[in-house]
């Protein structure tokens, strides 16, 4: 979809209801804007889908694979969603990152 994301493992951890949220990220000493969805994907079909948290980064570039990512939840943005179609669900995604960039 051209938004890479770190898909985290949360499966010992208290969650926030499904939906989109801007967060913050912090990355040994870099800082970062995150727009971070938590949920079932429901746009992407799936034989067995998984509850996921998957983080996009603002401005990273690199591999995050290994490395720890410390999460500060922000304002939650929209509930989770499904769409018609993956082009609906690039548009929604620039629509959410365009306001984490608004957020603070």
């Amino acid at each position: 979809m051209g938004f890479p994301t770190a898909n985290l493992e949360v499966s010992s951890l208290i969650l926030p209801p499904n939906g989109v949220y801007s967060a913050v990220a912090k990355v040994k000493e870099e800082i970062y804007r995150v727009a971070l969805n938590v949920g079932w994907r429901p746009t992407v079909a799936s034989a067995s889908p998984q509850l996921r948290v998957e983080a996009h980064l603002l401005g990273f570039s690199g591999q995050l694979y290994g490395r720890e990512l410390e999460l500060e939840l922000g304002t939650r943005i929209r509930d989770e969603m499904r769409f018609a179609s993956p082009a609906e669900l690039r548009v929604q995604i620039e629509r959410d990152v365009a306001a984490v960039r608004a957020a603070e």
